[in-house]
């Protein structure tokens, strides 16, 4: 028994982030009724951050990637491989069954990682901040810091513009945020649903980056697992991207499942967050309307006498709506509408048996 869990302890020490996900939980059924009006997009969950073995610290395969979401009811998966497209040159995206794979990369820059999505050649990693964010944008591509407020790989200069968004939220980041030794500890005394919700944290720090770049700029805000699948015995996986998968997921509204629609909901941030550990989302959703006119999260406005910010929560849960960062408004139930304090950033969070269960990104009254 000691020798059988000193093995698991270095394989885990030694594997990384990976590890944590062969402790599979069960899949849990979304809270999804339908919106209360007609609206022509849907609520598509994604996971964001994979690796696959074109990563020098990842041996999974694409079809294994998209196995894995499919088990955790997402619809697309984002993978990032470390400075290379080389998935998008073989042709690794595209449609595995009822799962679009979409492949982007995360790029060793001098701040920091950065990963770069909707882009179709290699970028030197090595250049001057601003000339890859600029070559990003300017072929049409997407830009988010990567675990900007992570305890061992900080991103370093949050003035670099043009840039699309950050994570808001990293899983790996916040199972190692105490350290691999005493993880590995609570990973073998833990049942795998108690393991992951006694280190499932607000992301304080994460959260208050946010709001502060959100004075001057608008900032998509995403969830990130960082998932890697390192470790096999005899050509099986041993850390399946399975458990990381159900834990936390960006969710995109946009009209079609495609490449070209998830990329511009992450752009215009018409996306939240869910951490499906805590519930399954499906539905949720943040707008501004007037004279049944609707913007959704993500969009800027003018303010206006007249206007109502509204919250839907299927099934229910604490919703708080905060402007600039603090919170003005708090209420228990499936539905929320305030008529916005003047000018400024608004959002939501949303609450379940008092875990954070869902982030929106804002609205931008100005």
């Amino acid at each position: 028994m000691i020798k059988n869990s000193f093995f698991c302890l270095l394989i885990f020490l030694a594997s990384g982030c990976a590890t944590i996900q062969s402790l599979d939980i069960p899949s849990k059924k979304a809270s999804s009724r339908e919106l209360p009006f007609e609206f022509s997009k849907h609520d598509y969950a994604g996971i964001f951050h994979v690796h696959s073995r074109f990563s020098h610290d990842s041996k999974g395969r694409f079809d294994e990637i998209a196995a894995a979401a499919q088990k955790a009811g997402a619809d697309f998966v984002v993978v990032t491989d470390h400075n290379t497209l080389r998935g998008l040159r073989e042709k690794m995206d595209g449609f595995y069954g009822p799962t679009l794979v979409l492949i982007g990369s995360e790029l060793s820059a001098r701040a920091g990682h950065l990963s770069v999505l909707g882009i179709d050649k290699e970028i030197d990693a090595s250049r001057e901040l601003t000339e890859i964010t600029r070559e990003v944008k300017d072929s049409g591509g997407l830009s988010f810091v990567s675990h900007g407020e992570s305890r061992h790989k900080p991103w370093s200069d949050w003035t670099v513009q043009p840039l699309t968004g950050m994570e808001i939220y990293n899983l790996a980041s916040d199972v190692y945020q105490d350290g691999k030794f005493w993880v590995a500890l609570k990973a073998m005394s833990l049942p795998p649903k108690m393991f992951f919700k006694s280190v499932l944290d607000k992301p304080e720090k994460y959260l208050r980056r946010w709001d502060d770049l959100l004075k001057s700029q608008p900032v998509t805000g995403i969830g990130a697992v960082d998932a890697h699948q390192k470790v096999r015995l005899f050509g099986r996986a041993l850390d399946k991207y399975d458990t990381m998968f159900k834990v936390v997921q960006t969710h995109a509204w946009c009209e079609r499942l495609t490449r070209r629609d998830i990329l511009e909901a992450f752009r215009q941030g018409h996306v939240y967050v869910g951490f499906g550990l805590v519930r399954p989302a499906r539905n949720f959703l943040f707008w501004a309307e007037k004279n049944g006119q609707k913007w959704l999260m993500g969009d800027t406005l003018e303010y206006d006498g007249g206007l109502k910010l509204k919250v839907y929560v299927p099934g229910g849960g604490e919703i708080r709506i905060l402007k600039d960062g603090q919170v003005i408004y708090k209420i228990r139930a499936e539905s929320a509408e305030i008529e916005p304090a003047g000018q400024g950033v608004y959002r939501t969070e949303v609450y379940y048996k008092k875990k954070l269960w869902i982030l929106s990104n804002p609205v931008y009254l100005n």
